[in-house]
């Protein structure tokens, strides 16, 4: 992951970027650490690819990270994001060895720009979604409807 302030792409245009710090991926496209996350739908300040999150976070898996990408694949690295998620949207990628990101087991939206260390989340033994838990294990939703069934 790199933070940066530079406001000027390749072409030598202005760039839109999010407030700083702000997260920028190896671009699928061309290949470079341009793909700034963050600011809605990520883009390369090099080449100027663009594409919603989850098609982003799609082809980073495929053509960065060298994955396929099965239906119902459970261990898919595309999942939702505990933060900005909607569900069924896959826009957070878990990031593997050698990927750009700010820890090399990292997690990275590609719609909000939120970056988590490997041990910042993880699969809550509810819901099997993603999100910070508690320390029973729980995400915020599954701990709620346990209390209300008491």
């Amino acid at each position: 992951m790199d933070a940066t302030s530079d406001t000027t792409s390749s072409t030598g245009e202005n760039a839109s970027l999010p407030p700083f710090p702000y997260v920028k991926v190896v671009c699928p496209e061309c290949n470079e650490e341009e793909l700034v996350l963050g600011n809605g739908d990520p883009e390369c300040l090099k080449c100027g690819y663009t594409k919603p999150a989850a098609e982003a976070a799609a082809d980073f898996v495929v053509k960065v990270q060298g994955l396929s990408l099965g239906k119902h694949d459970h261990d898919s690295p595309l999942l939702e994001c505990p933060s900005c998620g909607v569900e069924g949207e896959e826009t957070m990628v878990e990031m593997g060895p050698g990927d750009s990101a700010p820890n090399p087991e990292a997690f990275v939206c590609f719609d909000c720009g939120e970056a988590w260390g490997e041990n910042e989340i993880d699969r809550c033994s509810d819901c099997n979604r993603f999100r910070e838990l508690n320390d029973v294990g729980l995400c915020d939703d599954c701990m709620e409807g346990a209390r209300s069934r008491f």
